[in-house]
């Protein structure tokens, strides 16, 4: 936290409203401005505000790139096109805060978050810096309790990665970010696409439980239907019906054992597939169940 004060004036509020708009290497501590903040076309650089209360302070067009924001109170501000690149913000308060057309490109946040709809606007359309903003909040709202928050951001990192990894693998020319990357490097972002959207079509990303239950009962029934018009007679002098059919599928799923042994080739390879597709299922709700249960483990 040192480094944060370090070759840095400290200055007064007065000072800044009464002088001139340009400022850098500057630390502002201790005061209570609140609504007395009305900025607009401001530049404060390389700057730490420690402990300022901005409660219903306004801030327009101003460049607030590099700067350091500790323990401020932010509850019902007023930011418009304010640009926070590259800044910090730690253990800040954004309650009823007001977000239009910010960039916060590169920032990073501890003990401490902005709603997601509030800062959904202002997100950048880069999904590259999208992915590591969004990562980085979803976890401080998972520190701090706020579940809801939480899935919000997670769902929305999990977007941009895919928007990144398909531009990564198909881009034009004249996207200049995406040129660095050759064959082998589009080849790796093709494979981590198609994991990714896998991974969201089989259980949501660990976080949609009820998505890998539809996914295993579509399993049951897909090989309930496979067992019944591919095998005509369970045994000598026993019809399939739509019951043993049903038994068979669950049996097999869970790898239990069965009464009803067809001695075809037919069953032995559905029911071989359908054991190791049900051993992969339930090792996913297994572990998304883990992961509802103790969401910090």
């Amino acid at each position: 936290m040192q480094q944060y004060f370090e070759n840095r004036q400290c200055i007064k509020f007065e000072d800044i409203q009464n002088q001139k708009k340009k400022y850098e290497n500057i630390i502002i501590a201790n005061e209570r401005i609140d609504e007395k903040w009305i900025s607009e076309n401001f530049i404060i650089n390389n700057s730490t505000f420690a402990k300022v209360g901005f409660r219903g302070a306004k801030f327009s067009n101003d460049d607030l790139r590099f700067n350091v924001f500790i323990d401020c109170y932010f509850k019902k501000a007023y930011f418009d096109g304010v640009n926070f690149t590259t800044s910090i913000f730690i253990n800040c308060n954004f309650d009823e805060v007001t977000l239009v057309n910010c960039t916060f490109d590169y920032c990073k946040f501890e003990g401490c978050f902005i709603k997601y709809n509030d800062l959904l606007q202002s997100l950048s359309k880069r999904p590259n810096i999208r992915w590591e903003l969004c990562k980085n909040l979803s976890l401080e709202c998972l520190k701090l309790g706020h579940e809801d928050e939480y899935r919000k951001y997670y769902f929305e990192e999990k977007e941009a990665s895919e928007q990144y990894y398909w531009k990564k693998f198909w881009h034009k020319g004249s996207d200049k970010y995406y040129r660095k990357y050759n064959a082998i490097d589009q080849l790796s972002g093709l494979g981590n696409y198609i994991l990714s959207k896998a991974n969201k079509i089989l259980w949501g990303y660990g976080e949609k439980l009820t998505r890998l239950i539809f996914n295993v009962i579509i399993v049951l029934l897909v090989f309930m239907l496979g067992y019944y018009y591919g095998i005509e007679e369970v045994s000598k002098g026993v019809q399939m019906t739509w019951g043993i059919a049903g038994y068979m599928s669950l049996s097999n799923f869970f790898t239990v054992t069965c009464e009803y042994t067809p001695d075809v080739f037919v069953y032995k390879v559905l029911a071989v597939m359908e054991g190791g597709i049900g051993i992969v299922l339930m090792g996913f709700f297994v572990a998304a169940l883990f992961r509802y249960i103790n969401r910090r483990g």
